[in-house]
């Protein structure tokens, strides 16, 4: 055989050889697998780097609770948190309807699909957090913003409006829910917005102020004013017993002096031990004895 033939015989002998060993380690690197184990509530990302063959790349299915196994070409990248996890925006300078600055917290709860953490990982964040910061949070308040400047500084205090059904403040949270629940289809963003909750804003301490001195006012009035209709009650009642007490006399017959003597024994006989003297002078005295009760 000459050197040529040999030298292409052993070539193929060596291919045929070094094929299948290559794919027999390949599939034993496959069969030692490690294990992993994801705590409830969450979803592991995984990435794998195949060999040979295979889906290379974060892997479109996460691992979910329990204790996983994976093969040593697979790494876990990231572990996602899929509990509720809740955003809380402070707002200090929110201009009302009319014109008075306010203050309130507004609340977003945002979630991650369930078996969407891989497609989050991959394509916006690790974190949910990381996200919400990236992609909503600046988005989110601007809307609450512009839903709040709609009202009055009133409303937005005590969560009544004219013309408005049920409270302020969750009229402007179910509002607010829809924009941002658009505002993620639209970046298709792997996210659930749970709830939308604003609290109750207050004004700065000098408007407070105002307020209750304004309030202590209105009540000095109205008590001012209780006490003079109470005072125009009382004369009108004198008057009209008066009118009484004249009409009685006249019927009576008796004069003035004697209308006051007959009153003071009146007043007399209701008391205990006491002495008349009728008529101004020192005598006669009459002695009025007090009635005996039943």
């Amino acid at each position: 055989m000459s050197a040529e033939k040999l030298s292409r015989a052993q070539t193929v002998k060596f291919a045929a050889v070094a094929v299948p060993a290559a794919l027999a380690g390949a599939f034993l690197a496959g069969a030692v697998l490690f294990s992993t184990t994801v705590a409830p509530g969450y979803e592991a990302v995984i990435n794998r780097s195949p060999l040979v063959f295979g889906e290379q790349g974060i892997l479109a299915q996460p691992l979910t609770a329990g204790r996983q196994f994976l093969a040593p070409t697979t790494t876990v990248v990231s572990v996602v948190d899929m509990r509720p996890s809740q955003a809380n925006e402070q707002f200090s300078d929110v201009i009302s309807n009319d014109n008075v600055p306010v203050s309130f917290s507004a609340y977003l709860t945002l979630q991650v699909r369930t078996g969407q953490s891989p497609a989050m990982v991959r394509d916006f964040g690790n974190t949910l957090n990381a996200v919400y910061q990236q992609n909503i949070q600046e988005q989110f308040r601007t809307i609450v913003r512009r839903e709040a400047e709609r009202y009055t500084m009133t409303a937005l205090t005590t969560g009544k409006a004219d013309g408005a059904d049920g409270n302020v403040m969750d009229a402007i949270a179910v509002k607010v829910q829809k924009q941002v629940e658009e505002l993620v289809r639209n970046r298709k963003l792997p996210l659930e917005v749970v709830s939308v909750n604003i609290g109750k804003a207050t004004p700065p301490r000098e408007v407070i102020d105002a307020i209750a001195r304004t309030a202590a006012e209105q009540q000095r009035r109205k008590t001012e004013n209780e006490t003079a209709e109470a005072e125009k009650a009382r004369a009108v009642a004198e008057g009209e017993r008066a009118k009484a007490d004249n009409t009685y006399r006249t019927a009576m017959g008796l004069s003035p002096s004697e209308f006051v003597d007959l009153e003071k024994a009146k007043v007399c006989a209701r008391a205990s031990g006491c002495t008349l003297i009728l008529g101004g002078a020192a005598v006669p005295e009459v002695a009025v004895a007090r009635k005996p009760q039943p």
